[in-house]
This record gives C-alpha cells, structure tokens and sequence, in this order.
C-alpha cells in the first residue's frame, strides 16, 4: 500500500513540474530572458513563445518570428521548436531561431531569426536594432534591459519605440518551495488516505485506530515536547532547576 502512495507522490511531482515549465527554454546560464516584450511592424518576434500575430499572418503554428514586408508575401524566420542558446560575448545570451523551411536561393541559408540580449541593469528592456544581417535571410534582432541581468526582472517592461517588435514573452511559473509545499501536502493526504484505508480493509481497525500508526501520532506531541525541553536544557546548562524535569548527568 505505501508503495502505490509514494508512486502516486512520484506521479504528481512529475505532473507538476511539468505544468511549470513553460519557460525552460528561456533560460540561459541561469537567466531568465522571457521578460523582453517590444512591438512594431516591420520585423515581429516574440521571445521563449510563439508569436500570434506571425501564425496569423502566415496561417501558422508554432511560429515565433516572421518578416512582414510593406509589399509581398510575408516570410516565417524562425520556429519556436528549434531555438537554441548560447553565450554572447558581447552581452548575456543569444538565440537562434531556423524557420524549417528551404534555403533562400539568394544566400543558400534558411530563413532564422538571431536574437542578441546585453545587460543593462535597471533599464527598461529595448531594442536596440532589428535587420536582416549581411547574410541574405539571416535576421538578427538586439535587445537590452533588466532582464538580461543576473538578478533581473522576468516580466514585460512594455513596448519599446523602435518600430519592431513582438508578443509578450512572459510565463508563469512557481518556485521550487512551493513545489516542495504542494509535494508535502499531497504525500500526506495520500499516506493518510492510504493508510485509513489499509487499516480499515485489511486490519479491519475501527475508529481512531483506523489512523496510520496512531500510536506513534498520538504520543507524538508529547515526545516533541519532551526533545525541546531537553535540546532547552543542554543549551541553556540548565537540570532540574529550569523546569525541564531533568537532571544533568
């Protein structure tokens, strides 16, 4: 029975720390970029999501940049699946974005997006400039601000001014106590439930001494009391006299 409870335990941690996950993918030597939200026209991005007005414009999935030319058809430069990370030297991180699609004639490249980001410690997160790069179908896109920064916020500072831009990049998530807490709670209510049940079907135990190891639970309180009072009188030096009703040795 206990094994099924901790597997059950097991199960939902699992559950759990997949449903928070969400912005894996954004982070990068232990920053979080996903704090970077610009809007424009020109060039669209958004970072760590898929962009909807992008998926819109090309009638899409899972698209997370695009080029949306003033005249033409517009162009998907980069899939949310295949970004991938790396150091910049000149600033805190990079991703790189490849759109899936054929090689541009002009350049024998897939169309991808590059994003550079550089730390500018209390600023609003900006951008800097957004082009296609010397590279036919290479475009590169750099941003600065606070969340480049160890330490930095990971939600939206708003637009910027630049003229491009894309979604909101911020995710949700919880932290590592909290999935301690809720993992704490929800193994206690199984090894309860578990355990009323065992007694009740197998040891055919009624009332209070359905309870998993009731003994133990109800002396429990006491001997908690019990190893207080006497941690208090080791540290403390005192016996007898400090009321603990002990005796030095």
């Amino acid at each position: 029975m206990m094994r099924v409870a901790f597997l059950i335990v097991a199960i939902i941690a699992c559950m759990i720390n997949g449903s928070y996950s969400a912005a894996t993918n954004c982070v990068f030597g232990e920053q979080n970029f996903s704090g970077f939200n610009v809007a424009g026209t020109n060039y669209i991005w958004s970072v760590c999501q898929a962009n909807t007005q992008c998926n819109n414009l090309l009638t899409a999935t899972g698209v997370v940049s695009c080029q949306k030319p003033t005249t033409g058809t517009p162009q998907n430069t980069g899939l949310l699946a295949g970004g991938t990370w790396s150091a910049y030297p000149d600033g805190a991180a990079t991703v790189n974005y490849k759109s899936g699609t054929a090689p541009c004639k002009s350049s024998g490249k897939v169309r991808q997006t590059n994003m550079f980001f550089t730390c500018a410690k209390g600023a609003q997160n900006k951008v800097i400039s957004a082009d296609e790069s010397a590279t036919k179908c290479i475009y590169e896109v750099f941003m600065s601000g606070d969340s480049a920064c160890a330490g930095g916020s990971s939600t939206d500072s708003g637009p910027s001014s630049s003229g491009t831009g894309g979604d909101s990049g911020k995710k949700g998530g919880i932290g590592g106590g909290w999935i301690f807490i809720i993992i704490l709670l929800v193994a206690t209510t199984v090894y309860i439930l578990a355990g009323i049940g065992f007694n009740y079907k197998v040891r055919n135990l009624r009332g209070k001494e359905m309870f998993p190891n009731y003994a133990f639970w109800a002396d429990f309180p006491g001997l908690l009391k019990d190893g207080v009072l006497f941690i208090k009188s080791k540290v403390s030096g005192g016996g007898a006299s400090g009321g603990s009703g002990y005796q030095q040795v």
